[in-house]
């Protein structure tokens, strides 16, 4: 079969992304569109998430250094330093004692850490779903495709009989593997891994997060390059979740 074949399109795969609108900046903006080949060979998908995981890393790393940098204001400033800037602060606004005194005691250690914990363990449980999907594709996908492979391997059929099989052998990937897996299975599970992300994870991040800005808020710290990083953080994760299942697609079709 021709590479120059028209593409199997997978049916349904751009409602995964179906949602509010985002806005230019959102972080989601970056993550390609999910592929609607079921080749690898016939769409950019995997060049798509290379810049897209480049891109992600870089700025990720770059903001951390500088959030880095601006915590280490509060968590090393020394204690007669911290005192007297908490002292400042309350005599200004005395009716924030309590949030001072909250934040003094969580120093060094997020609020929301629970919170933390809990959706990471939530994202532990998705990587052994990811890979529970992975082993079970592996299983359905060599059960359908076995006899026609080998079918197209018999050196003791003929030409056409192997040519015959290899077509068999692309027709069954195109119309019972590809949808039932890139159009149905994978899409259901980066749709709620979406959903966990937006819903559990990033709100979590970002509460802890918060916790360092507020620390600058209340202690007076210039801190106006402080940018949260937790939505991008997810997006990466969910970049390079879903270029783990979309490698599973086969590159191309078996040459006839």
């Amino acid at each position: 079969m021709s590479r120059t074949m028209s593409v199997p399109r997978l049916i349904g795969l751009s409602m995964l992304l179906v949602g509010a609108p985002l806005s230019a900046q959102s972080a989601w903006t970056k993550a390609p569109p999910l592929p609607r080949a079921c080749y690898r060979a016939q769409d950019t998908y995997e060049a798509d998430v290379e810049k897209a995981r480049t891109s992600l890393e870089a700025g990720i790393e770059t903001q951390e250094q500088t959030n880095k940098r601006l915590l280490d204001q509060v968590l090393n400033m020394d204690p007669a330093t911290l005192n007297q800037r908490m002292m400042a602060v309350m005599q200004k606004d005395p009716a924030r004692a309590p949030e001072i005194m909250q934040a003094m005691q969580s120093l060094g250690t997020p609020q929301g850490q629970s919170a933390v914990t809990g959706a990471e363990t939530e994202a532990s449980d998705f990587q052994a779903r990811k890979k529970k999907l992975m082993a079970d594709y592996d299983a359905d996908s060599r059960a359908v495709l076995t006899p026609s492979f080998q079918r197209s391997h018999d050196e003791t059929a003929t030409a056409a009989q192997r040519a015959a099989a290899r077509a068999e052998y692309n027709r069954q990937y195109e119309t019972v593997v590809c949808p039932r897996w890139f159009g149905k299975q994978v899409p259901d599970l980066l749709a709620s891994y979406r959903t966990f992300l937006v819903e559990q994870q990033i709100p979590a991040r970002a509460e802890a997060e918060a916790t360092g800005a507020r620390m600058f808020e209340l202690f007076e710290i210039p801190a106006k390059d402080f940018r949260p990083l937790a939505e991008q953080k997810a997006v990466l994760d969910y970049v390079r979740y879903a270029s783990d299942l979309f490698l599973l697609r086969s590159l191309e079709p078996a040459k006839q």
